[in-house]
């Protein structure tokens, strides 16, 4: 059985655009200084840079190449995205699609045409982007629970709460992507509003948190914040249903096409050169069959999403396992590399990263959640639930 993936010599010769393409605009120059290994490292200067290269890429229909082109996207396969994928591997470019990957599925399920034309269009083009407001200070994983309040007055939604541990550089950011209570009378599920709005409004403060672990973390106060009605997506009670489209993509339900494992070999180089134990060699073992489990099964949600197919627990086993990946990967590090693996000066810190990042599973649903969610999808709860969409906005496979 052959599980190499084959391209077409027309995508060979794609291959070649995209790789003359980055030769050309996927340098960042010297001047602005050398990229570090996080976000929150990155000055004002490279973030500027990293969106006009996203605006480039916009251009071309390779941003989000497998959307319509109707909408921003390329209008390709999900063959061309992977090339894209991983010849931009082969780059240091800040920041990615980040929550835009999030709000754009539903923006394109349940925004009127007017509003995919207005907020998704340029979203897909690397033209804006946006942060979600859905964690607040007392409730995560309960996310129906959320208590910031959008109420109506006239022609306008009065907004009042606070948003944290909200993902974003470099704030405001063009639009916010946000789940508020907007009925509070209404029962649960049938209470909650999803807006999407301009991140200059009157009302709105940032406040930048410093945090040990990967990514650019912030809180978002809102204070009497006017809303206009034509930021409202959907129907004003039907926000949970709205936001599915979004959970189901945060919840692994998009798949990915990850990279090859940078990781690895580096330790293979630092056994090389410091050694280790007999136990630090079968970590490494272990951390490569994981990174490999973890790249297949993410890829075959992907394909799944891709092709329309129906889903109900692989987007959740696909986070879960990407999610145990990352932190066997930080233990293992620390078996290979001992004390060394909590130095930053060890493997360009890589190996102290992978510690940090260890500790960051809860983003989009911890593993606690996404094992309750497999175990409702295949019917070991007293409930059974399916996938509320499959990932949208994509091309099938020509």
């Amino acid at each position: 059985m052959d599980f190499e993936f084959h391209f077409t010599p027309e995508q060979d010769e794609f291959r070649k655009e995209v790789k003359a393409f980055l030769n050309e605009h996927g340098n960042m120059p010297e001047s602005l200084g050398k990229l570090g290994l996080e976000e929150e490292d990155m000055t004002r200067e490279q973030f500027e840079w990293a969106k006009e290269f996203r605006r480039k890429l916009g251009n071309k229909g390779w941003y989000f190449p497998t959307w319509p082109a109707e909408y921003g996207g390329g209008g390709l396969s999900s063959a061309h995205e992977m090339i894209i994928n991983e010849e931009l591997s082969h780059y240091d470019i800040p920041g990615g699609a980040g929550t835009v990957r999030l709000s754009a599925p539903g923006l394109m399920v349940w925004g009127t045409e007017e509003q995919k034309q207005r907020f998704l269009k340029p979203l897909l083009q690397g033209e804006a982007n946006n942060w979600q407001l859905w964690t607040e200070p007392d409730h995560g994983s309960d996310l129906a629970a959320v208590e910031t309040r959008a109420i109506r007055d006239g022609d306008e939604f009065v907004v009042n709460g606070t948003k944290t541990f909200i993902s974003g550089s470099f704030g405001p950011p063009d639009y916010f992507w946000m789940l508020a209570v907007t009925d509070p009378d209404a029962p649960r599920h049938r209470n909650l509003g999803a807006f999407f709005f301009p991140g200059d409004l009157p009302g709105i403060t940032i406040q930048r948190l410093d945090m040990m672990v990967r990514g650019s973390q912030n809180m978002v106060y809102l204070d009497n914040v006017r809303v206009p009605q034509e930021y409202l997506i959907g129907e004003e009670t039907n926000g949970w249903q709205v936001m599915q489209a979004t959970a189901e993509v945060e919840h692994g339900g998009a798949g990915s096409i990850d990279t090859e494992d940078t990781l690895t070999p580096v330790l293979v180089d630092f056994i090389k050169e410091k050694g280790t134990s007999h136990a630090g060699k079968n970590a490494l073992m272990k951390m490569y069959l994981s990174e490999k489990t973890n790249r297949l099964i993410g890829m075959r949600t992907y394909w799944m999403g891709q092709n329309g197919k129906d889903m109900t627990y692989e987007g959740s086993q696909n986070s879960l396992v990407k999610k145990m990946h990352v932190w066997k990967t930080g233990i293992g590090t620390l078996e290979v590399a001992g004390p060394h693996a909590l130095l930053y000066e060890t493997a360009g810190g890589k190996t102290e990263l992978a510690q940090r990042n260890s500790e960051s599973t809860h983003a989009g649903g911890s593993p606690e959640v996404q094992k309750l969610i497999i175990a409702r999808r295949i019917g070991l709860s007293r409930t059974k639930e399916k996938a509320h969409v499959s990932y949208v906005g994509v091309n099938k496979e020509s």
